[in-house]
């Protein structure tokens, strides 16, 4: 089975999409259809929820309290989740914030 990393705004684009098509929105909708293994950390999960739970954001997709619990609780229950053994250093990214996301996908052993 195949292996990915995938980005907060991923999940922000593909909520915010609604019913509308997206390429977010199909790749959330893969996840959940069981063609692929979403990896997450703790660090990586906790920044999806709080994201998708700012105010701005919440103005955009409408969700009520009960449905982001849902799709967190969606989240945290199909994915499989690895912690980084090591960091990875600020320099291999274009963002800084971005090396819990590729120490994830090292820990993982992602194939995307």
């Amino acid at each position: 089975m195949i292996t990915a990393v995938v980005g907060t705004n991923v999940f922000l684009r593909g909520a915010i999409s609604g019913s509308r098509r997206s390429a977010s929105k199909d790749l959330l909708n893969a996840f959940f259809a069981g063609r692929f293994v979403l990896l997450l950390s703790s660090e990586t999960f906790e920044e999806i929820q709080r994201v998708l739970a700012q105010d701005d954001v919440r103005a955009m997709h409408g969700w009520t309290d009960e449905k982001l619990l849902r799709f967190c609780r969606a989240l945290e229950v199909r994915a499989k989740f690895r912690e980084p053994a090591a960091t990875v250093p600020a320099s291999l990214t274009r963002d800084e914030t971005d090396t819990k996301w590729v120490a994830l996908a090292l820990a993982g052993n992602a194939d995307y």
